[in-house]
């Protein structure tokens, strides 16, 4: 048997094992229920794990479309990063414009009246903007970017650092350029411009926001919230005491999105069993304020999720005895290796199974193994697997290590060993 036969059956032998000592270790894995992935009535939507951003449903998700309040979210990203970094504070008075004021009278979008002159902590701005307050969020966008126009183009770099290439962003609240006036609006742009993302975009932001403020889900769960005499309500309808709450799926946010162009937009968030996902669901029914078809369609895709799918979760260190990597120059023709940190990742086992190949670093690559001398706990490449998709694109995989280490042959064995292999 030559050493690329050997190379790929151990392979084949590593994904397998792997896999099958994996699954007992699943933490409350649901029932496999339906196998099909359901069709929902949404142009978009989209399910990924919290941590790594594995796509666990997806559908549409890289066509930019309107996104309104949803807009919101990297809005209030971009006001923590600059809480944060101490540039402004939470007891930090946010001063209201004449504009600023006029907008937030108007009855026609989701807003609390805040006074001309009057000022309000960033805190309760920061609150009122999570319940959709329009003027709220542009005068945070004010203070913040020293004018709206200018944070509108701060929401634009942000946006490309963390990866997204496609964004369309004119305001910080999601309402048109014309909508929120010329004062407050960018110039030499049409009224008619509003914000667009696609699904990926969003998850992409929700993702950040959790990871590195984890305590947002403190503000997005709020369902009520009053500022300025006005009492705001989430349009959430999945948060505890809303009529689309379903305690299998404890919702805590995120963010809606509704306009005529939007449609019944929603990206969200919930916790089964210590697993967090979130979802998007964009451009679903909106024919009436209370419309719930963007929660009917979430819930469609969190009871696939968790239905469908194991939660497969390894630890640094997790091996088995068939997982080695050759070393066709060591003293040893082979050395056992293992996974280099915890990891996890989610299997649908009513898909097809997950290619999974071993992806050596090159410069430890020596044929189809690696190269003599091999170090205790080195690490060589990672175990991919190929099929487990993330939002970038890129697969889920986990670095890998050698278990011990590997002296190298000396060079009468290794031609020998060549010698060998030739016949």
């Amino acid at each position: 048997m030559n050493i690329t036969h050997r190379f790929s059956k151990m392979i084949l032998i590593i994904g397998t094992i792997l896999m099958m000592l994996a699954l007992p270790i699943v933490a409350s894995a649901s029932a496999v229920q339906n196998t099909d992935q359901p069709d929902i009535d949404a142009t978009t939507g989209l399910a990924i794990d919290a941590n790594t951003n594995q796509i666990l449903y997806s559908k549409n998700i890289n066509k930019p479309m309107a996104l309104a309040s949803m807009s919101k979210l990297l809005s209030l990203y971009i006001v923590r990063k600059a809480i944060a970094e101490g540039k402004i504070s939470w007891d930090q008075k946010v001063p209201v414009s004449s504009a600023l004021h006029k907008l937030s009278v108007d009855t026609t979008y989701a807003n609390a009246p805040l006074a001309e002159g009057s000022h309000y902590t960033v805190r309760q701005i920061y609150q009122a903007s999570f319940e959709s307050a329009n003027a709220a969020m542009m005068s945070l966008a004010n203070l913040v970017g020293g004018s709206t126009q200018n944070f509108t183009l701060m929401m634009r770099k942000t946006a490309r650092q963390l990866g997204i290439t496609d964004a369309q962003i004119y305001t910080a609240c999601g309402l048109t350029n014309g909508e929120v006036g010329s004062a407050l609006g960018m110039p030499g742009v049409s009224s008619n411009a509003e914000n667009k993302m696609s699904a990926k975009d969003m998850a992409m932001i929700a993702s950040k926001f959790i990871k590195q403020f984890p305590d947002v889900l403190n503000n997005t769960s709020v369902s009520e919230y009053s500022i300025a005499g006005t009492t705001l309500r989430n349009g959430d309808y999945m948060l505890p005491g809303g009529s689309q709450y379903d305690s299998q799926f404890p919702v805590q946010g995120l963010k809606t999105g509704t306009s005529t162009t939007c449609g019944g937009s929603f990206i969200g968030t919930t916790n089964r069993d210590g697993h967090r996902i979130i979802t998007v669901v964009m451009h679903a029914s909106n024919t009436m304020p209370t419309d719930p078809g963007r929660f009917i369609q979430t819930k469609k895709i969190m009871n696939y999720v968790y239905n469908n799918y194991r939660y497969v979760s390894l630890s640094s260190g997790a091996k088995t005895a068939y997982q080695k990597v050759a070393v066709p120059a060591g003293k040893d023709t082979s050395v056992k290796v293992k996974t280099d940190r915890q990891f996890h990742y989610w299997i649908n086992p009513n898909l097809s199974g997950s290619r999974v190949k071993l992806a050596l670093k090159a410069s430890v690559k020596d044929g189809n193994g690696i190269k003599a001398p091999v170090k205790a706990n080195q690490q060589i490449g990672r175990l991919v697997f190929s099929d487990l998709k993330t939002l970038t694109g890129q697969s889920i995989s986990v670095p890998l290590a050698t278990d011990h280490s590997v002296q190298k042959a000396n060079i009468f064995v290794r031609f020998w060993r060549g010698l060998v292999n030739l016949f």
